[in-house]
């Protein structure tokens, strides 16, 4: 027999299911709210949401009309209570100013005759503490439900006060970043971490070889990068209109010249350092270029690659005055320096002119002959001493057999002296490029610096090996150690610096030249020194897996019969020159400056004789000098052998002469040997 089921018993299961509940449950009476909506209808009321919008104190009236007829035990709990007669019957105890829109929604819901209605909304506790909920409740289709409508909550205070407290630290953050006076820029750099950690799975684990190999990927990584967010400073530094022209793809802000310094940055990110921090060039949107120091942490891991805060700071000032106060600096050595090269030059010319004297006098006079050819070589390292000193120019470089210039030019610096020196030289050293003149240079300055710290004798060591490649690429390694008196701790930072010395003979100069020498040709050189004990300077030179020429034999090249222009602005260097080509069995053809070079020139050519060689000198004031003078001579005769003849050392035309058109090198001062070498290395051209 079928049993119908009991009113009774539906209410019992009904509470069973209201108490057991894992959310807030909450009975409800809002007849009293309907009954309020339907007078508002009746009275023409047919927009309730701009009603209400218009009339918050409505909204507030009619919230105090819901009833609260029971709670369960998560309800009462999540408000602090635990009996249903300390909320007094309604929701005033519970509720807060800020819920009213919440309220407002609600009853918008209900004169609409939607389904349901859901909302987030903030309450309080009995004790005043704020509390955050979700509430739901199904909108009744009929009159009657609205006396029981059953309300449910859901706790999210911990979710809200999380979010609160993030919103709060990204209030902060903002206000701090935007009011900053420093640039500072928000970067995602997600991408370009992920490209990096793509070559870690790939199995490339030297990635500072991989990136200095293929900057393609470095520019690649670049323009994944992308600009997020700048502040104020930053629109302001680089004068911009507004910070939309900002946001995008970092590599819009870089240049070619400076991709190498943004690797450095992604190096950073590829070592996992800590923090990075390093000097670039830049332009603002005005064309102007600025040196600005960048800074910033470095991510951890992708999710704080996604945003990462840069810091610019504008360096410029401090680079200019930097330069400005070297400039002093090297006004106020002029005067220094003035003294002693007149000094220096006035005992050189004293032997030349006094021996010239002499040689009248007594009209013969090989040893007088020899010793101002010793006298004039000794002029000659002196100015290429102070060329080196103050150059700009690249180093004239070629292929160097290492140990040879090491033996010849060490036992030369120390001949004469109480100093005993040691080799310890490998028989496989690399080659290296180098200006060879320059670098017996740094060998004698080292090797006179080992000298005077020995003032009673000693011995001088000098080592050189092949080092463990770095990133790939072969160096030598050049160790002067000396176990004379040492250098002070105090003085260690400056002995690179103009005139710094600690001696009283010394003029300052010797170790910077050694430092500009080395810098110029790409290596670097480090100090070692305990006062009692020592110094150690270890020099580091790119090495060349190249064979280094042979140093050359007298000339084989049939020299004589060639036909030679020289162009040279002084007529003495003219005569000289000529008179040495006559001695060697050539014609010889003088010229003033580029325009008469070229007239003399062309007359042969024409004439269907053209001259063997043109000698040029590359400057010539205010007239055509050498390197125009080429540029129009490879015109007329793409065949042209020319060879350029430069006192200045350090000009860069020296340094790569082929790229100009010039088949070989004639520095000046030159001897009859030197001159006769280079035409006959001209001959054996094709």
């Amino acid at each position: 027999m079928k049993h119908e089921a009991r009113p009774q018993d539906a209410e019992a299961r009904y509470r069973k299911i209201f108490e057991a509940a894992e959310v807030g449950l909450w009975e409800e009476d809002y007849s009293a709210v309907r009954w309020e909506i339907q007078r508002l209808r009746g009275q023409g009321v047919a927009d309730f949401r701009d009603y209400f919008s218009q009339r918050p104190e409505e909204v507030l009236r009619l919230a105090g009309l819901i009833r609260v007829l029971d709670a369960n035990s998560q309800a009462l709990k999540f408000h602090g209570a635990t009996e249903l007669a300390e909320l007094g019957g309604s929701l005033e105890n519970i509720s807060v100013p800020e819920a009213l829109p919440v309220f407002r929604e609600a009853l918008t819901a209900i004169a609409e005759g939607r389904g349901s209605f859901e909302s987030e909304v903030l309450g309080r506790t009995l004790q005043g503490q704020p509390v955050y909920s979700v509430i739901r409740f199904a909108i009744p289709r009929e009159e009657g439900q609205y006396k029981r409508l059953i309300v449910s909550t859901v706790d999210i205070t911990r979710r809200k006060q999380a979010e609160l407290a993030l919103a709060e630290s990204e209030d902060r953050f903002r206000r701090i970043f935007d009011s900053a006076k420093v640039s500072l820029w928000e970067n995602d750099f997600s991408a370009a971490y992920d490209a990096i950690e793509g070559l870690k799975r790939r199995g490339i684990t030297d990635l500072r070889r991989y990136l200095g190999e293929n900057p393609c990927f470095i520019r690649e990584c670049l323009g994944v990068i992308r600009i997020l967010d700048v502040n104020r400073e930053t629109i302001r530094l680089y004068k911009a209109a507004g910070k939309e022209q900002f946001l995008g793809p970092l590599s819009g802000f870089i240049s070619v010249e400076s991709v190498p310094s943004y690797g450095e940055e992604l190096l950073a990110l590829v070592e996992g350092r800590e923090h990075f921090e390093g000097e670039q060039k830049d332009f603002n949107f005005a064309g102007e270029e600025m040196d600005i120091l960048v800074g910033y942490s470095v991510p951890r891991n992708r999710e704080e690659s996604r945003r990462v805060v840069v810091s610019v700071t504008d360096i410029t000032a401090h680079k200019r005055a930097e330069a400005e106060q070297l400039k002093v600096q090297r006004l106020e050595s002029l005067g220094v320096l003035a003294g002693g090269i007149a000094h220096d030059f006035n005992n050189l010319l004293t032997t030349i002119l006094g021996n010239i004297s002499l040689l009248r006098a007594e009209g013969q006079g090989e040893e007088l002959l020899a010793e101002t050819e010793k006298a004039i070589a000794r002029a000659r390292g002196l100015t290429e001493q102070l060329l080196t000193f103050s150059r700009g120019g690249a180093p004239v470089k070629k292929l160097v057999v290492l140990g040879k210039l090491l033996r010849e030019t060490v036992l030369f610096a120390l001949s004469g002296s109480n100093v005993e020196v040691r080799f310890d030289l490998a028989p496989d050293l690399l080659a290296v490029e180098l200006d060879e003149g320059q670098f017996a240079q740094v060998i004698n300055n080292l090797v006179i610096n080992a000298r005077q710290a020995m003032p009673e004798g000693g011995r001088l060591e000098v080592q050189a090996a092949n080092g463990e490649p770095e990133a790939g690429s072969p160096f030598v390694r050049i160790a002067f150690r000396d176990h004379g008196e040492g250098i002070p701790r105090v003085h260690l930072p400056r002995i690179f610096d103009p005139y710094f010395s600690t001696k009283k003979e010394g003029k300052g100069l010797g170790l910077t030249v050694v430092y500009s020498v080395i810098r110029s040709h790409d290596g670097r050189i480090e100090v070692e020194s305990e006062p009692g004990q020592g110094t150690a300077f270890t020099l580091y030179l790119p090495a060349s897996r190249q064979q280094a020429a042979q140093p050359a034999g007298r000339p084989t090249g049939e020299v004589r019969g060639l036909r030679v222009l020289v162009m040279d602005d002084e007529e003495a260097v003219r005569k000289v020159a000529g008179r040495m080509l006559q001695r060697l069995g050539c014609t010889v053809f003088e010229a003033g400056d580029g325009d008469e070079a070229l007239s003399i020139y062309e007359q042969w050519q024409c004439a269907g004789n053209p001259l063997d060689v043109v000698i040029m000198d590359l400057t010539v004031p205010g007239r055509m000098g050498g390197l125009e003078a080429m540029s129009r001579l490879r015109e007329l005769d793409p065949r042209v052998r020319a060879v350029v003849s430069s006192g200045y050392s350090n000009d860069p035309v020296l340094a790569s002469p082929r790229e100009h058109g010039f088949r070989g090198v004639l520095a000046k001062p030159y001897t009859l040997e030197e001159f006769q070498r280079v035409l006959a290395e001209l001959t054996r051209e094709p």
